[in-house]
């Protein structure tokens, strides 16, 4: 049991540090480019595991809205399904 706990431990510490790295890379990646696309920034806030999303139902239309904050920077966007809505970005 205890061997079992330890290798579960070790694949998710290793797991932990994939999805780190893989961030890592992403922010990387968009800070050094001379510029993103709004559908980028989309997918990258839709898919970070950093960002809290709230979901509502409302006249049975599937709305949700995504906050995340990264390097001091915050990004706010809304969607309705699949289609974006609303999106901002605040920096100091």
């Amino acid at each position: 049991m205890k061997e079992q706990m330890s290798n579960l431990f070790n694949q998710l510490k290793q797991s932990v540090s994939d999805v780190s790295d893989k961030l890592y890379d992403k922010v990387h990646t968009l800070q050094s480019s001379p510029g993103v696309s709004v559908f980028e920034l989309y997918e990258w806030i839709k898919e970070n595991p950093s960002a809290s999303v709230q979901k509502q139902t409302l006249l049975g239309i599937s709305y949700s809205f995504y906050a995340l904050h990264e390097d001091g920077v915050f990004f706010y966007m809304e969607t309705k399904y699949d289609y974006l809505l609303y999106m901002t970005i605040y920096s100091p």
